[in-house]
């Protein structure tokens, strides 16, 4: 019953993404208004920063940081396991 909120870089498709805000968006205008103390202040702003999400969207033309960062990770991720024995 606390207020709390939070942003979840992920990478979807364009499809999913929208589902996702979605269904975020669902559970905050349902569940958000309990959270005390700051419940009933930050409900709307979250609605509003996720109906902002699916109008903006990232360009599809442009890689995201978010998916730059994965690149990045496993990439990472590929040249530690090539150096383990």
């Amino acid at each position: 019953m606390l207020t709390s909120w939070s942003s979840r870089p992920t990478i979807w498709c364009r499809a999913c993404g929208i589902k996702k805000i979605g269904i975020d968006t669902a559970f905050s205008a349902t569940l958000g208004w309990w959270g005390l103390p700051w419940g009933v202040l930050v409900t709307p702003l979250q609605i509003i920063r996720n109906r902002i999400a699916l109008v903006r969207g990232p360009d599809p033309a442009q890689p995201t940081d978010a998916l730059r960062e994965m690149v990045r990770l496993q990439m990472a991720q590929a040249v530690v396991a090539d150096r383990q024995p």
